[in-house]
């Protein structure tokens, strides 16, 4: 059929080949080789996530990314480029992390970021990947770029969901507390202010900063909390250590 150009027939013949044996790889790529050749890339697209799909019961995962990254190229030739190629770039930063390839995640979360900034997944998922890489100035640039975007008095449930959302993923990290804390303090919520800087201020303790931990407790005691004696007292006795 090919031959003859009768390129539809050719199509049809091999998607019952397809149907017939799913898993055979071959097959598959001719198919999606003649789709293109055919110029119905919105079809070949489709059939390299399909071929994408087929390897991961196979375990080959790099395989899978190859199959993504191919229909992430075509994507960019097809009318609907801009969704289908969002779709892709989440397939391959979810396959990337599987991989534990948090370096390429990485990248790829960047570029979704770049399409869509304000996407919260992505900037979260940049954000732990960073520092578990121990690139925290990296994942810092990331925090203060999200939190541009939006005015905390205007988007309040936005940015409280987000900078939770990163205490939760990535817990014990003093500059995502801050960031909480300043949040609150600038939206006049002064109880939940307080709450973060104490969990703040026994984190550096433990941690044996306690200069650090003096500055936030006395940033406590300026807050004016109901058992401020408690914590003067604290002081009082972190300064005789």
């Amino acid at each position: 059929y090919t031959v003859q150009g009768k390129t539809e027939r050719a199509l049809t013949m091999l998607k019952k080949v397809i149907d017939l044996q799913p898993m055979n790889i071959e097959i598959r790529q001719r198919h999606i080789d003649l789709l293109e050749e055919y110029g119905q890339r919105e079809e070949a697209i489709q059939e390299y996530i399909n071929l994408a799909e087929v390897f991961f019961p196979l375990a080959e995962l790099d395989s899978a990314k190859a199959a993504y990254t191919k229909a992430l190229e075509l994507s960019k030739s097809v009318t609907d480029g801009p969704g289908v190629r969002m779709k892709l770039l989440q397939r391959l930063a979810d396959l990337d992390i599987q991989r534990l390839d948090w370096e390429s995640a990485i990248a790829t979360y960047n570029e979704i970021s770049e399409v869509s900034p304000s996407n919260k997944k992505a900037s979260v998922t940049i954000v732990d990947l960073n520092y578990r890489l121990n690139q925290s100035q990296a994942a810092e640039q990331e925090i203060d770029r999200f939190l541009l975007l939006f005015d905390p008095k205007t988007n309040q449930e936005v940015l409280e969901d987000y900078l939770t959302t990163l205490n939760a993923e990535v817990p014990n990290e003093p500059f995502i507390v801050r960031k909480l804390v300043d949040f609150y303090k600038e939206l006049d919520q002064r109880e939940k202010a307080i709450s973060e800087l104490d969990g703040l201020g026994d984190m550096l303790l433990d941690a044996g900063r306690k200069d650090d931990a003096i500055a936030v407790i006395e940033e406590i005691v300026s807050l004016g909390p109901a058992n401020v004696e408690d914590y003067q007292k604290l002081l009082e006795q972190l300064g005789n250590l």
